[in-house]
């Protein structure tokens, strides 16, 4: 069966970010995609359109996804464009966007000629009835026509930001960052994944909605209380919290690990230096057979068994940056 041609439009603030967190979640569903194109903000996949909404319900770092009807040079869709998978008895609104500085000037008159081709094609158009959006993309002397077929949902994530839950701590990060890190592990639904510095629960939260088992550990008891008054005032039940030491974490059995190492003052580390604790958490973990892991540290990976899959260096403010890690287990012969 023939996938469809899909524009998925990223994030332009994290670029790097976003794709990476895209094609992760690809792989954990194992969802068969081919790479097609890829300049900027925009990604074009070919993809069974049928999976494009929970991709979107999932990943953070995107903007929105168009389902194709043309790609190519501006110009020679004004002299004879083919047009593809267009509805007659849909009715579209156009909505034009030039990444491109030279057109913005003439956003109006080109908005104007893509109507008058489309009209002539028997599309029907309207701007108070339409029952779809058609996207259309200005990007390089090129031009990217769609209909819209996903939107990310940003309110999901201003309802889950620090400030709006019953226990606040400084150090939490937000919730779209802390999803894709989340996402960056690759975890598979029905596997269970671990925050070993699992703090006021931001990751956990954000894996708890499409992981089947979450488990947070800290050592510090105040925030595994606060943690778990978080996780019930999102009626989270797929959720365990263990007081513990991430340096010597009580499970027999770990498949995927993504976590936020404590960097800031407000972070505890109870009188460790944060530089040996990143470093005797890995040497911890090698004992266990861990798939994937995605950690936010200011620390460097100095663990040679660990192999680095993805780097991705982020500034935080001032002087101070985040890595990010996706490491996995070497195996040694």
């Amino acid at each position: 069966m023939e996938k469809d041609e899909i524009a998925i439009i990223l994030n332009g603030e994290n670029l790097i970010l976003a794709e990476k967190e895209l094609k992760s979640c690809l792989s954990s569903l194992n969802l068969e995609y081919e790479d097609i194109y890829k300049n900027r903000q925009i990604l074009i996949i070919r993809l069974d359109k049928f999976f494009v909404d929970y991709l979107f319900w999932r990943c953070s770092m995107l903007k929105y996804a168009i389902e194709l009807i043309y790609r190519g040079n501006l110009q020679d869709f004004f002299k004879k464009p083919e047009l593809k998978n267009l509805r007659l008895d849909a009715i579209y609104y156009l909505d034009l966007h030039s990444f491109d500085n030279k057109y913005k000037p003439l956003i109006n008159s080109i908005r104007n000629e893509i109507l008058s081709i489309l009209s002539s094609k028997d599309i029907k158009l309207s701007v108070k009835n339409a029952t779809k959006i058609l996207k259309c993309l200005i990007l390089d002397d090129n031009l990217y026509l769609g209909v819209l077929i996903a939107n990310i949902n940003n309110k999901q994530y201003e309802i889950r930001r620090p400030s709006k839950r019953p226990f606040f701590h400084s150090s939490s990060m937000m919730p779209k960052l802390a999803r894709c890190i989340v996402n960056l592990s690759q975890v598979e639904i029905n596997n269970f994944l671990l925050d070993p510095f699992c703090g006021s629960g931001g990751f956990l939260i954000e894996a708890s909605y499409f992981v089947d088992y979450c488990v947070g550990v800290d050592i510090d008891r105040k925030m595994v209380r606060g943690a778990l008054k978080n996780i019930k005032f999102f009626n989270k039940y797929n959720v365990d919290l263990v007081q513990a030491d991430a340096e010597n974490i009580p499970l027999r059995k770990i498949d995927y690990v993504a976590t936020d190492m404590p960097y800031g003052i407000a972070s505890s580390v109870k009188g460790r230096e944060k530089s040996s604790l990143f470093y005797n958490f890995l040497r911890n973990l090698e004992i266990y057979d861990i798939k994937k892991l995605s950690i936010a540290t200011t620390e460097e990976n100095k663990n040679k068994n660990f192999k680095v899959e993805f780097f991705y260096r982020q500034k935080v403010k001032g002087n101070l940056y985040r890595n990010i890690y996706v490491l996995k287990k070497e195996i040694r012969s």
